[in-house]
């Protein structure tokens, strides 16, 4: 019963009763009996069953209750909490207070003003750091765009490049390198003649046997299309038999051969040298040059 009565929720219903049911409170414990008779009741009991039958259940016991357990589970935890929590900080912010003064009176002898220059100072250097991690944050998105400009001229340098080697390699002679039999026939003559070749780099050999490459001349002007099937090239050889191997032979006075050529399907290069020689020139190996050269020499 003792641990009833000290209980804050039993507190709390008693007070709200008393205060809903006053007048029952007064006629019990206030009133005398003088008072009683003078309404018309005989008795401190009579007078008290009189109110009580204008006294509804929910005001003497549901409201009671109800209000008593707003209170105790909802009210009452928020007051203790915000009371707590004010108790707390002004603690906290009394004894932050005092630490300070102690300390400022025990450990130094630095004077307010000081103390307050040097707070301006620290709140400075904190502003200049704030401004620093903006002028950072700036430098970074600078860098990427920066970066992603970079990324697009570097793909378009990257493009341009491409075409431009493409279209170098249109006019790059190194597309006849290698060994070649040569085989023209001249207008009005059925029998062909041959020669074996080897080009590099636009520089023309010529074989008279397997053991002697001699310097027969060089292309200029070469083109191709973009599939390397077709080839347009001008051959300056020597103009006679004596001058090959010479390189110092007077390239002026050579013989300019205008060559327009295309594969063939069997990849044979097919076409007329000066518009009206037949030519035609195949690719051959090391071993198809010693055999060649053996068989018409």
């Amino acid at each position: 019963m003792k641990e009833r009565f000290k209980s804050p929720f039993f507190g709390t219903f008693g007070i709200i009763w008393f205060t809903l049911n006053w007048d029952l409170c007064i006629a019990l414990f206030v009133e005398n009996i003088e008072q009683i008779k003078q309404v018309g009741k005989l008795t401190r009991i009579d007078y008290v069953n009189s109110i009580l039958l204008t006294k509804s259940s929910a005001i003497l016991i549901y409201k009671p209750l109800v209000f008593a357990a707003i209170y105790q589970f909802l009210v009452l935890p928020f007051i203790l909490t915000s009371f707590k929590n004010f108790i707390f900080q002004f603690a906290n912010t009394l004894f932050e207070g005092l630490a300070l003064k102690l300390i400022y009176k025990s450990k130094t002898s630095i004077p307010i003003e000081r103390l307050y220059e040097e707070r301006l100072q620290i709140e400075k250097e904190k502003d200049n750091y704030r401004q620093a991690i903006e002028r950072e944050k700036k430098y970074r998105l600078d860098y990427n765009e920066l970066e992603i400009k970079y990324s697009e001229l570097n793909n378009q340098y990257n493009k341009d490049k491409e075409s431009f080697n493409l279209k170098l390699n249109r006019y790059n002679p190194i597309h006849l390198n290698g060994l070649w039999i040569n085989t023209w026939t001249m207008p009005n003559h059925a029998k062909p003649n041959s020669e074996f070749l080897k080009i590099e780099n636009g520089t023309i050999y010529k074989y008279k046997n397997k053991a002697q490459e001699l310097y027969y001349g060089y292309i200029l002007n070469f083109e191709t299309d973009d599939n390397l099937t077709a080839f347009r090239f001008t051959k300056n050889i020597v103009n006679s038999k004596l001058e090959i191997g010479q390189t110092s032979f007077d390239t002026t006075k050579g013989t300019f051969l205008y060559n327009d050529l295309k594969f063939s399907q069997n990849g044979i290069l097919s076409g007329t040298e000066n518009g009206v020689i037949s030519i035609k020139m195949e690719r051959i190996s090391y071993q198809d040059l010693e055999r060649l050269l053996e068989r018409f020499s």
